[in-house]
């Protein structure tokens, strides 16, 4: 099976080989892949052919001097950065949605370098791990490390650094709305405090700290440092003097979700506009660049 991208806007899918035949759909859109449905190219009305379906599901016919296959080696792979996230079948909020809910964490390819811009969005054509071709918002998603991006969602089979990178947001996600706490639940069930989050959540990610770690400091010491261009999604992020935790000292840690994102996976005990209390995504552009610490990188996912 060929995967292949329309080149130009306007092009039309036919029921038959023919441009007199019935339109399946009036604009695939520029940018937009299909997948061939049979090997077969039928030239025909000045045209050779291409019999393929659309990511929306319908198969046809398109004129093959519009379709530039896409070659699969190298292609980038990013991580969905919230959860809720859809896939859609044309770059547009209003085309119908293929997949209600890619899940905060999962990792789908890049099918075309370029992006469609419409309803306010940068759109990205891209494939789901399950096979599924489409568009998502790009500003949903986060581009993953070139070294290692056989990452997927929380259920898949994941392995490698980038795959670590999505199980640790995929986890993160499980304990959204556990409240925060001081002292909290050890066990973390009923309640969390900053760094205990971060602690189980990488444990249960499959790449745990030390049984020594447990504070923020800790865990900062645990990272080797970063400069704040350089974070990647499952990153941790320092902040200090939110608490008297001492000069230099770090007070309180995040996920970060990714350099661009400037959001994070934290748990923290006060309602504000940058977030709710107790577990969930945090925006760190409102309050929190005043108490800017750094950023580190797990040396267990380096």
């Amino acid at each position: 099976m060929a995967t292949f991208s329309v080149n130009v806007g306007g092009v039309r899918m036919r029921a038959r080989p023919d441009t007199s035949a019935t339109i399946l759909i009036d604009d695939l859109g520029l940018g937009t892949t299909v997948t061939t449905a049979s090997d077969r190219v039928v030239t025909a009305d000045g045209h050779d052919w291409r019999n393929v379906r659309a990511s929306a599901g319908p198969a046809g016919w398109v004129a093959g001097e519009f379709l530039d296959q896409v070659q699969d080696h190298g292609a980038e792979r990013y991580s969905v950065t919230e959860d809720g996230v859809r896939m859609r079948a044309q770059p547009s909020t209003s085309a119908a949605i293929l997949v209600d809910n890619l899940g905060l964490g999962a990792v789908v390819t890049a099918l075309s370098d370029q992006l469609s811009t419409a309803d306010g969005h940068n759109w990205r054509n891209v494939r789901s791990s399950d096979g599924q071709a489409g568009w998502v918002a790009n500003d949903l998603l986060t581009e993953l490390p070139a070294d290692d991006r056989d990452g997927g969602g929380l259920g898949g089979s994941i392995g490698g650094v980038a795959g670590a990178r999505a199980r640790i947001l995929a986890t993160a996600a499980t304990r959204k709305g556990i409240p925060y706490l001081m002292p909290p639940d050890p066990a973390g069930g009923t309640s969390l405090d900053c760094s205990l989050f971060v602690d189980l959540t990488f444990r249960d990610a499959g790449v745990p700290f030390s049984s020594a770690v447990r504070t923020a400091q800790q865990l900062r010491e645990a990272c080797d440092e970063i400069d704040s261009s350089e974070i990647q999604p499952g990153d941790l992020v320092f902040f200090q003097n939110t608490y008297p935790a001492g000069p230099g000292k770090a007070s309180h840690v995040g996920i970060s979700l990714g350099s661009g994102t400037r959001q994070m996976w934290d748990c923290h005990a006060f309602p504000g506009d940058s977030g709710p209390p107790g577990v969930g995504i945090t925006n760190i552009s409102v309050w929190w660049p005043d108490y800017w610490l750094c950023a580190g990188r797990p040396r267990q996912i380096t």
